[in-house]
C-alpha cells in the first residue's frame, strides 16, 4: 500500500444566505475525512485485487496492473492559533505498508502495518493510538469501512466532544454532556494518513429576516460574521441592524423528532424574560393550532446548564439580553447519535419530522408577527409541502438524486454530483457576490432557492447575466447554459470567516479579539495545511518465501553458468591441443 498525503490550504468563506435558518450544513467537515465533511474531497484509494494481463511491456502497463484505484475521503490537517488537529504524513514521502484488517481494537501489532478496520471499531482505534505510543509507532496509516452495518448505528457515533465548543458558552458548566456519545477524535493530530472508504409564507406585521449559517461547528463563523457585518453597517447587510432584532427562534436539530409517531420538539433557552415566554407561548398555540395531526412542544428540562450548542450563542455574546429559543428534537442529551459525523446523512433524519418542524415555525413566526394574536383561519392555512421538504433532503443530504435533482438543475448549472457540506477555503478577497465564480453549487444553489421563492412576482421581469439594471434586483437562476431573470428580493450572501481575520494589502492578517467579544477570545481561527494530491495505492506483495526461491534458483543459474563455461574452456583447450 502507498499513501500520499500532500498539502494545500484554507481559510473558508461560508454560506450566509438569508433568507432561511436551518441546519444544513453541519454533519462532514474535513478535520479528519472520517467526515467527511462530505463532506468531498475525491481521492482514489486503492483496494487489493487479483488483476491479469495477458502481457506487460511497458513501466505504465505494470504500474496499472499493479494498482487499482477506488474513491474514498481523506482526513486532512488543518491547523489553527494554538496547534493542529487532523492527519498528515510523518514527512514528505509516501508511506508504504503492508495492509492488514483488524478483527477488534485490541489486537497485538509486531511491525508496522496499514490497518483496515470496521467504523464501529474507529473510536476504540483512535483512543488506543492516543494512549498507547508503542502501538501508535505500529500505525502506518487507517482504511476505515464507511459504516454500513447495525454495530456503529446502535451505538452511534459522534467524533466531536461531549459539549462541542464548550469554551463559547455563556456559561460556568463546561462539562455537561449535550454530546453524550462523542468520543473527541476530531480534536486531536495524529501522524500518519487516514482514508474513509466510500459507499457504493404570508404577509405579517413585523419584518422577519429568515438566515442560513454554516461553519458554526467550526466557532460559530456564520453566526458571529453575520452579526459583525451589522454591527460595521457592511453594505452585504444594508438596511439592517443588530438593534433591530426583537427576537431570535432558532431551528435547531429537528430531524429525529419522531416519538412513538407524534412530532416532538423541546425548546430550549437561556433566559426568562417576557419576550422569551412570547416565543414560548406562540409554538405553544402553533402546536394547538394543528388539532388531530399532533405536534407536540414541551420545554426543555431546567436542569441543563444552558441552551445547547447553537447559533444563538453568538446573538446572546453580542447582547445577553436577546431573548430567544432553539427548537431541537432533545431534551437533555443529543438525540442525534452521528453528530459531526460522516454518518449523519439522509438516513439519519425523518423527513416527516422536518416537515413537522418547518410548519410549526412557520405558524410560530405568524403569530409573533401579530403580536401573539393574528387570524385562526389564517394560522391554520399555513402548512408545509412535504413532496417539497423529501425533495430538499434527497437534493442536499444525499447523493441519489444529489444535485442532479430537479430544483437545483433549475436554478443553477452543479459541478459535482453530491452537495459539499464542508465549509471551504477562502481565497482572495471577501466578496459578498453570490455567483458561480465565488462559491461552491451548495451555497449557490440555497441562495438561488431563497432568492427565487421570497422574491416580489412581477411582469416585467428580463433575463440577465449576472448584474440587474435596476434597484432592488437580483439575477436569479444564472447557469452555464441559460441566463438568469431579474428578480425583486432582498436575499443576500455574507461571506463567513472569522471575525479575528482581516483582507489587507492582499494578504489575511489575524487581528484582536474586540475587548466585549468573548467568543472572539475563544476562536482558533482555522486554516487549512497545504496539499496538491490525496492519494491511497495498494500493492500485491508475494510471500517472501518466493523471493528466496527466486534468490536460490539464481544463484543455481549463475553457478551451472559457471561450471558449464569452465568445463567448456576445458574441453576446447584440450580440443585444441590435440589438434
Amino acid at each position: 500500500m502507498e499513501m500520499t498525503n500532500s498539502r494545500r490550504r484554507m481559510s473558508r468563506s461560508e454560506r450566509e444566505g438569508y433568507n432561511s435558518r436551518t441546519p444544513l450544513i453541519q454533519g462532514f467537515h474535513a478535520a479528519m475525512a472520517i467526515h467527511f465533511f462530505c463532506f468531498a474531497i475525491l481521492i482514489h484509494v486503492a483496494v487489493a485485487a487479483g488483476v491479469q494481463h495477458s502481457s506487460i511491456e511497458s513501466v505504465p502497463e505494470l504500474e496499472r496492473a499493479m494498482y487499482i484505484t477506488v474513491d474514498g475521503t481523506p482526513c486532512v490537517r488543518l491547523l489553527n492559533l494554538s496547534g493542529e488537529i487532523g492527519c498528515a504524513n510523518p514527512g514528505r514521502v509516501k508511506v508504504t505498508a503492508p495492509i492488514k484488517q483488524l478483527e477488534n481494537a485490541g489486537e497485538h501489532l509486531d511491525q508496522p502495518l496499514a490497518l483496515l478496520l470496521p467504523s464501529h471499531e474507529m473510536e476504540a482505534v483512535f483512543n488506543r493510538i492516543l494512549n498507547e505510543p508503542g502501538f501508535a509507532q505500529q500505525v502506518a496509516g487507517l482504511f476505515i469501512e464507511y459504516g454500513i452495518g447495525s454495530q456503529i448505528h446502535a451505538s452511534g457515533f459522534s467524533p466531536d466532544k461531549t459539549f462541542p465548543q464548550a469554551e463559547f458558552a455563556p456559561y460556568e458548566n463546561k462539562t455537561y454532556l449535550w454530546n453524550p456519545v462523542g468520543g473527541g477524535i476530531l480534536q486531536h493530530s495524529y501522524n500518519f494518513p487516514v482514508f474513509m472508504l466510500s459507499q457504493d409564507s404570508t404577509a405579517v406585521l413585523q419584518e422577519l429576516v429568515f438566515l442560513v449559517v454554516t461553519g458554526e461547528a467550526w466557532g460559530y463563523l456564520g453566526s458571529r460574521r453575520f452579526l459583525a457585518e451589522l454591527t460595521s453597517g457592511a453594505d452585504s447587510v444594508n438596511g439592517l441592524s443588530s438593534a433591530l432584532i426583537d427576537q431570535v427562534v432558532e431551528i435547531g436539530s429537528v430531524g429525529k423528532a419522531m416519538t412513538e409517531g407524534v412530532p416532538t420538539f423541546f425548546a430550549h433557552t437561556q433566559q426568562e424574560s417576557d419576550s422569551t415566554q412570547a416565543i414560548a407561548k406562540a409554538l405553544e398555540r402553533a402546536a394547538a393550532s394543528f388539532g388531530s395531526e399532533v405536534i407536540k412542544v414541551e420545554r426543555a428540562s431546567t436542569s441543563n446548564p444552558g441552551i445547547p450548542p447553537s447559533s444563538l450563542m453568538s446573538f446572546l455574546n453580542k447582547d445577553p439580553s436577546t431573548p430567544g429559543i432553539v427548537l431541537e428534537d432533545f431534551n437533555t442529551t443529543f438525540k442525534n447519535s452521528f453528530y459531526h459525523s460522516h454518518l449523519d446523512d439522509s438516513q439519519n433524519v425523518n423527513s416527516s419530522s422536518i416537515t413537522a418542524a418547518a410548519s410549526l415555525v412557520s405558524r410560530t413566526l405568524y403569530i409573533l408577527a401579530n403580536n401573539g394574536s393574528g387570524s385562526n383561519t389564517i394560522l391554520q392555512s399555513i402548512n408545509v409541502n412535504e413532496s417539497l421538504v423529501e425533495e430538499l433532503v434527497g437534493c442536499l443530504l444525499s447523493c441519489k438524486p444529489g444535485l442532479s435533482c430537479r430544483l437545483v438543475k433549475e436554478l443553477i448549472t452543479p459541478t459535482q454530483i453530491c452537495a459539499n457540506h464542508y465549509v471551504g477555503v477562502m481565497l482572495g478577497t471577501p466578496s459578498s457576490s453570490p455567483y458561480p465564480s465565488s462559491i461552491d453549487d451548495t451555497a449557490q444553489f440555497i441562495w438561488n432557492f431563497l432568492a427565487e421563492r421570497t422574491s416580489i412576482p412581477r411582469e416585467d421581469s428580463y433575463p440577465c447575466s449576472q448584474d440587474c439594471k435596476n434597484s432592488g434586483e437580483l439575477c436569479v437562476g444564472l447557469r452555464i447554459d441559460q441566463k438568469g431573470e431579474c428578480m425583486l428580493s432582498t436575499t443576500r450572501y455574507v461571506p463567513a470567516y472569522s471575525t479575528r481575520l482581516a483582507y489587507e494589502s492582499d494578504s489575511w492578517k489575524v487581528i484582536s479579539a474586540q475587548p466585549n467579544d468573548t467568543m472572539g477570545k475563544f476562536d482558533p481561527v482555522w486554516t487549512e495545511s497545504f496539499w496538491k494530491t490525496l492519494e491511497v495505492r495498494v500493492y500485491m506483495q508475494q510471500n517472501p518465501f518466493f523471493d528466496e526461491i527466486i534468490l536460490l534458483s539464481g544463484l543455481a543459474v549463475t553457478l551451472g553458468s559457471f561450471i558449464a563455461i569452465f568445463s567448456t574452456k576445458a574441453v576446447f583447450m584440450k580440443a585444441l591441443k590435440n589438434a
